[in-house]
C-alpha cells in the first residue's frame, strides 16, 4: 500500500512529527535522517535506522514536574523541590527514548527495505568471504606448485649426479662437474655442467673444494652441487655454528692480544726508583759540647770536610771500645766449679747453678 494510509507514508509522518516537536521545544533546527519512501537507497535506510536505534531526545520534560516552585518558599524547601522535579524529568526522558526505540524496532522489523539491505549484506559478507578462500587456496596452490617444482629439480640433479657417478666408474675419464669447477665467472647456460646457481662471497669463507665435492668448513659437510651446499648455508643450523665459530675466533684473538702485551710488559725493565736513607737521630746527650748530637746522620754537600773527618774518628772510637769491651768479656767468663762447664758471662753462669744445683760449698 502506497496510499495516504501505506506503510511509508504513516512512518514517515510519524518520524517527521518527532522531529518537528523536538525543533520546537529546542527552539533549533534538527538535521536527523528521515523515514523515506519505499524507493530510498540502501545507505539512506541504513543511515535512518542507525541513528533511530540509538535515538536520545534533547527536551526538557517541565510538564513532567511533580510540585511547582513558584509556591514553594525557602532556599532549603526549594533546592527539595528542584531535585524532585530534575528526578522526574530524568525518568520521562528514559521513557520516552524507551518508547521510541522500540517503535524503531517495530517498523524495522516491516520494511520491506531492510529486510533486502541485510539480505544484501549478508551476500556480500558471503561474496568476500569466498573470495578470501579462493586467494587463500590460490597461495596455497602456489606453495604446492613451488615445493613440486623445487622437489623436481633436486630428484633431476640427484639423478644426473648419479648417471655421472655410474659413467665414471665405467670409465674413469669421465670429467666431474666439480673438476672445472669456476668460482669466479658466475654460471652461463650451456657453458658446462655447473647449474645456474651463484655462490655470494659471504658464503664463500666457509667454503673449502674437496675431491668428493663442496664442504662447508664449519659444519663438516660434503655437498655435492652448489644448489645444496647454498640450501644448507641458509639453514638455522649452519647460521647458528657459524655465530659460535666467530664467537670463538674472536676470544681468541682476544687472548692472543692479552698475552702479546703481557709478554712487552714483562720485557721493558721497571725503573728503579730512588730511595732515601731513613734519618737517624744523634745518640749524644746534650751540655757535652758535642755539636753533632742532633745530626740526623745524612752527608749534605755542605758539610766541611772537618766535620766528616771528627765524624769518621767517631766511628773508629766506638769501633775500639766495642772491640776492648769483647776483649774485656772474654777475660771476664766463669766456670762451673762442680761441672766444669765454661759460661761467656756470670749471669749465665747463675743460672746454670741455679737450673743444676752444681753450688760449691767453701
Amino acid at each position: 500500500m502506497e496510499g495516504q494510509r501505506g506503510f511509508y507514508t504513516v512512518y514517515h509522518n510519524v518520524f517527521q512529527d518527532l522531529i518537528a516537536e523536538e525543533e520546537m521545544d529546542t527552539g533549533a533546527s534538527v538535521d536527523w535522517p528521515v523515514f523515506g519512501t519505499a524507493d530510498s537507497t540502501d545507505s539512506v535506510v541504513d543511515a535512518f535506522y542507525k541513528h533511530w536505534m540509538n535515538f536520545s531526545t534533547k527536551k526538557c520534560f517541565v510538564y513532567a514536574d511533580k510540585y511547582d516552585e513558584r509556591d514553594v518558599t525557602g532556599r532549603y524547601l526549594k533546592r527539595v523541590v528542584q531535585k524532585e522535579n530534575e528526578k522526574q524529568r530524568r525518568e520521562e526522558k528514559r521513557a520516552f527514548n524507551d518508547r521510541v526505540r522500540h517503535l524503531v524496532q517495530i517498523v524495522q522489523k516491516r520494511d520491506p527495505r531492510w529486510l533486502g539491505v541485510v539480505q544484501r549484506k549478508q551476500e556480500a559478507a558471503s561474496a568476500r568471504k569466498a573470495a578470501e578462500k579462493e586467494r587463500q587456496d590460490q597461495l596455497l596452490n602456489a606453495k604446492k606448485a613451488k615445493r613440486a617444482e623445487a622437489r623436481a629439480r633436486r630428484d633431476a640433479e640427484v639423478a644426473r649426479l648419479e648417471e655421472i657417478e655410474a659413467a665414471r666408474e665405467a670409465d674413469p675419464t669421465v670429467v666431474s662437474p666439480l673438476d672445472d669447477w669456476d668460482f669466479d665467472t658466475p654460471a652461463v647456460a650451456g657453458a658446462g655442467p655447473r647449474v645456474d646457481v651463484d655462490i655470494d662471497d659471504d658464503l664463500m669463507v666457509w667454503l673449502d673444494v674437496t675431491d668428493d665435492g663442496l664442504r662447508c668448513a664449519v659444519c663438516d659437510k660434503v655437498f655435492r652441487t652448489d644448489v645444496l651446499y647454498v640450501k644448507h648455508c641458509g639453514s638455522k643450523k649452519h647460521r647458528v655454528a657459524v655465530e659460535k665459530a666467530e664467537e670463538m675466533e674472536k676470544a681468541r684473538v682476544e687472548t692472543d692480544e692479552a698475552a702479546k702485551e703481557d709478554k712487552q710488559e714483562e720485557e721493558v725493565p721497571p725503573t728503579p726508583t730512588p730511595t732515601a736513607d731513613p734519618p737517624r737521630r744523634g745518640k749524644g746527650r746534650r751540655g757535652r759540647g758535642d755539636s753533632d748530637n742532633f745530626n740526623f746522620g745524612i752527608d749534605s754537600e755542605d758539610e766541611s770536610a772537618q766535620q766528616r773527618t771528627e765524624k769518621k774518628e767517631r766511628k773508629a772510637k766506638k769501633k775500639a771500645g766495642k772491640k776492648k769491651a769483647g776483649a774485656k768479656g772474654e777475660k771476664s767468663s766463669a766456670a762451673c766449679e762442680v761441672c766444669g762447664m765454661v759460661f761467656d758471662t756470670r749471669n749465665r753462669l747463675f743460672g746454670h747453678i741455679k737450673e743444676t744445683g752444681h753450688a760449691a760449698f767453701k
